[in-house]
């Protein structure tokens, strides 16, 4: 799949990884995002959700990690950091 970027001059750089549905409606597994400075992971999801419309992307059926470990919407990203939406996976 090839990545998704999105540069802006001046700004920090974070990588976003999509996992399951997400790869088939983003038709990526990854892609790269400019971002000010005070960027939390709600931006992120903001950001991607305007990109991706039809993305389902509810905080509450995700687990996000930020450089592999688990993080909150709140979390204040810097340059390089990578953040994952990791779709909860049911079964019965």
């Amino acid at each position: 799949m090839a990545k998704v970027e999105i540069f802006k001059e001046g700004l920090v750089v974070i990588s976003v990884n999509f996992h399951g549905i997400q790869r088939m409606v983003t038709e990526t597994d990854e892609m790269q995002l400019s971002l000010s400075t005070g960027t939390r992971v709600d931006h992120v999801l903001e950001a991607v959700q305007e990109r991706f419309p039809k993305l389902p992307l509810q905080k509450e059926d995700l687990l996000i990690t930020v450089n592999d470990q688990v993080s909150t919407t709140d979390h204040l990203l810097k340059e390089s950091d990578k953040v994952s939406l990791l779709p909860h996976i049911g079964g019965g």
